[in-house]
């Protein structure tokens, strides 16, 4: 297992420091492991397109609870920043894909335009596609253990696939206006609750 000794720590800020400080300090650790390694990558304009998306004002969220999880229990958290980036990833292809004229038709997202609005609805798709497969890519190059980098990819894939994300992003096409409450709630457990699952269970 990713975690061979499980032990409860609890973080220490620096003195003075807020707690609104302390989650912008880590989104820029995050921020910065994520231009590390696409600004390793040759620079096309598919790139730019994805880092358009990737880049654009977040709370990285899914990516702080991994690792805030893993700080938790082993005191380490650089230890899944590759997992943590590798949800942000996914995380951003899932938005591009869902603004599209197909799915949701959004124009803004996160206050800006929408992929497609700045990059045309061929570029954005493949942009989406790009950051998918780049998720599994962070997590195959990662340094951690064989047997770690498997079951990140294996929680990813079934969070993201025709069993998570992907089936709620059919049930969202299928039923909009939605007729009942059950139906919304399977809909966010399946497009959203999954992917933010793994952000924990990644590091288990």
């Amino acid at each position: 297992m990713f975690l061979s000794k499980k032990v409860t720590k609890k973080r220490v800020v620096e003195e003075g420091q807020t707690f609104s400080d302390y989650l912008m300090s880590q989104q820029n650790k995050i921020d910065d492991a994520l231009r590390a390694w696409f600004q390793s990558k040759p620079q096309e304009k598919i790139l730019e397109a994805a880092c358009y998306s990737l880049f654009l004002p977040s709370k990285r969220l899914r990516s702080l609870l991994c690792l805030e999880t893993c700080y938790a229990l082993c005191g380490q958290e650089d230890r899944a920043m590759s997992a943590a980036m590798a949800l942000e990833i996914l995380h951003t292809y899932s938005l591009i894909h869902d603004d599209l004229p197909v799915m949701d038709n959004g124009e803004l997202r996160r206050g800006k335009l929408t992929n497609h609005r700045v990059y045309g609805e061929g570029l954005a798709l493949l942009a989406g596609d790009g950051l998918l497969t780049a998720a599994f890519e962070v997590l195959a190059k990662s340094s951690a253990s064989a047997q770690t980098c498997i079951k990140w990819m294996v929680e990813l894939a079934e969070a993201a696939g025709m069993e998570g994300m992907v089936l709620g992003q059919q049930i969202d096409i299928e039923n909009n206006p939605f007729q009942t409450e059950e139906q919304l709630e399977f809909l966010h457990r399946k497009k959203t609750g999954w992917v933010t699952g793994r952000c924990i269970r990644q590091v288990l």
